[in-house]
C-alpha cells in the first residue's frame, strides 16, 4: 500500500482509554509513514482529547447510535476517498460495520470474534489475552509494511501520547503553583471510572484508608483528588474526610495536563489511569472485573493490583451473578503495601 499523502479512517466506539491505548500505534506509524493522516468517527467526545493537537489527526467526526446523526455523518465521509477504513479492535462487528458498507474505501479492516462480516477485505480473530495496543497495531499490520509488534514495542516511540495544547498546559502550571508546594511530590486519585462501568470502582471508604495511611507513611506526599461528572459523589466523600485538595467541574485537556505534573496516579480501571500513562507516572490501577490484560495502562511500571477469582475478569459477560466480590476483596491495606513496596 503507497503511504505518501494517504488518508485511513478509524471508526472508535470505545472510550478515553482505549483511545489512548491506540496513540502508541498512530505515535508509531506516523514517525514511519510522516505523510499519513488519520480520520477519526468518535462516539464519546471526550476520547477525541488526546489526539486534537496531534499532527497526524486530520478531521474527527462524532457521533451517536441514533441512526438520523449515523447517517449525517457518512454523508460527510462519502465525500472523501480513504485509502483504508479501520474498526479499532474489539468493537462488535456489526456496530462498527454500519459505516463501512456506505463509504468510499479501497480496504476494509477489523478484527471478529465469531463469523468475520463478509465484506471485511482484511480480518483478524480478536485475542482477548492481548493489549488492545497489541491488536490495534496487528490489524494496521494487514495492510500497511510495518515491524512485526515484538520489535516496535521496544522502541521509544510506541508509547501512549496525550497532544496537550499551551493553554491547558498553562492553565496546570497555575493550578498547582497555587495549590501545591511543587519541591515535594503529588499523588492523583481518581476514584471513578465510566458511569456505565460503575461497578468497576473501588469503595470511597477504601479510597479515604488508603490516603490515611499513606498520609502517616509519607508525610510529605501531598495529594489531589480528580473527579469528573460521573463521579462527584465519591470525589466530594473523599476530600471532605481526608481534607485533601479536589479537583471537579474541570476540561479534560486541563485535567490531563494537571496530571502530566504529577509524581503518582492512584486508580481504579478509568481513562485517567491511561491519561498517566502518557506522562510516565508511576500508576497503581485496581482491577476487579475489568480484564488487565486489554485495557491496563501501557507503560511498564504500571502496576496492576487485583485479587485473583475463577470468575474474574467478567467485563464481557453479559449476566454478572455478585457484586464484584473481586473488587470488594482488595483492602487498603492491601493497597497500601503494594504501593510501599514499590516505593522503597
Amino acid at each position: 500500500m503507497r503511504m505518501a499523502d494517504e488518508r485511513i479512517l478509524i471508526i472508535h466506539t470505545w472510550g478515553l482509554g482505549d483511545l489512548i491505548l491506540l496513540t502508541p500505534v498512530l505515535e508509531a506509524i506516523f514517525a514511519i509513514h510522516p505523510d499519513i493522516r488519520f480520520d477519526f468517527v468518535i462516539f464519546q467526545k471526550a476520547s477525541a482529547e488526546p489526539i486534537y493537537c496531534a499532527a497526524y489527526t486530520g478531521k474527527i467526526f462524532f457521533s451517536s447510535w441514533n441512526l438520523k446523526d449515523i447517517f449525517s455523518v457518512i454523508r460527510r465521509l462519502r465525500k472523501t476517498r480513504y485509502s483504508a477504513s479501520l474498526i479499532t479492535s474489539g468493537v462488535t462487528a456489526w456496530k462498527g460495520s454500519i459505516f463501512l458498507r456506505m463509504l468510499n474505501t479501497d480496504i476494509i479492516i477489523g478484527d471478529f470474534s465469531g463469523i468475520p462480516l463478509p465484506y471485511y477485505t482484511r480480518k483478524l480473530r480478536f485475542k482477548p489475552d492481548i493489549s488492545r495496543t497489541e491488536a490495534n497495531y496487528n490489524l494496521f499490520r494487514t495492510f500497511m509494511d510495518l515491524p512485526e509488534y515484538h520489535h516496535i514495542v521496544q522502541k521509544d516511540l510506541f508509547k501512549p501520547a496525550f497532544h496537550l495544547s499551551g493553554d491547558d498546559l498553562s492553565y496546570a502550571e497555575a493550578y498547582l503553583n497555587e495549590n501545591f508546594d511543587r519541591n515535594r511530590l503529588i499523588v492523583a486519585i481518581h476514584p471513578g471510572s465510566n458511569i456505565k462501568f460503575k461497578y468497576r470502582r473501588w469503595d470511597k471508604d477504601n479510597f479515604v484508608a488508603l490516603i490515611s495511611s499513606l498520609k502517616q507513611e509519607y508525610p510529605l506526599w501531598q495529594f489531589l483528588i480528580i473527579a469528573g461528572p460521573d463521579e462527584e459523589e465519591e470525589g466530594n466523600y473523599i476530600a471532605l474526610h481526608t481534607g485533601e485538595k479536589y479537583l471537579e467541574k474541570t476540561p479534560l485537556g486541563k485535567i490531563a495536563a494537571i496530571i502530566s505534573k504529577c509524581n503518582i496516579m492512584i486508580n481504579t480501571d478509568s481513562g485517567l489511569g491511561h491519561i498517566a500513562s502518557c506522562f510516565g507516572l508511576r500508576i497503581f490501577t485496581i482491577f476487579g472485573p475489568g480484564d488487565e490484560r486489554q485495557t491496563a495502562p501501557f507503560l511498564n511500571n504500571a502496576i496492576v493490583i487485583r485479587d485473583k477469582f475463577p470468575c474474574a475478569p467478567c467485563v464481557n459477560k453479559p449476566v454478572r451473578k455478585c457484586a464484584a466480590e473481586c473488587l470488594k476483596s482488595v483492602t487498603p491495606a492491601r493497597v497500601f503495601e503494594v504501593i510501599k513496596d514499590h516505593m522503597s
